[in-house]
């Protein structure tokens, strides 16, 4: 379906947000290993909350994983907060899975994310979710009804 409509699909990015535990890791494993295959990207949504622990993204590899807002929200006051950017930091380094930090409202944060060495980042300091994408895409947007998600953007080198 993917290049019945022209789009590779390396293009693509498939994004796994948990609302609940997984119950069998073996058979996800599996389906994202198929999909890789094909070429797919793979992100691991609000990594650090709830169910997205290390021991799931580690049996999953992401090409992608999204530091949850959580986590960002007041970093750059927080030590521990800092410590697991530091951590998803690294572990995103051994795996070759870019990050992202979602939610970042502060300069204050952004200078921490990027000083830790986080390269993308989304939130209201950034740009607020919009109906419309700020530069032109060849895929429709979703029905207006969804809530649209801020795209990530990179940050400039320090």
């Amino acid at each position: 379906m993917v290049r019945l409509a022209g789009i590779h699909p390396r293009q693509v990015t498939l994004e796994c947000t948990e609302q609940q535990a997984v119950r069998d890791i073996v058979f996800l494993q599996r389906q994202v290993k198929a999909l890789r295959k094909l070429g797919f990207g793979f992100a691991i949504d609000d990594a650090g909350a709830g169910y997205a622990s290390f021991t799931l993204i580690a049996a999953l590899r992401p090409t992608i994983i999204k530091i949850d807002r959580e986590i960002v929200h007041g970093c750059a006051a927080n030590d521990a907060k800092k410590a697991l950017v530091e951590a998803f930091v690294s572990f995103g380094r051994r795996i070759n899975a870019r990050l992202i930090a979602e939610g970042i409202e502060t300069h204050w944060e952004l200078q921490t994310l990027r000083s830790l060495g986080v390269e993308f980042g989304q939130g209201y300091l950034l740009g607020r979710p919009a109906a419309e994408p700020s530069r032109p895409r060849s895929v429709e947007p979703p029905p207006p009804s969804r809530p649209r998600r801020p795209r990530p953007i990179a940050f400039p080198p320090a």
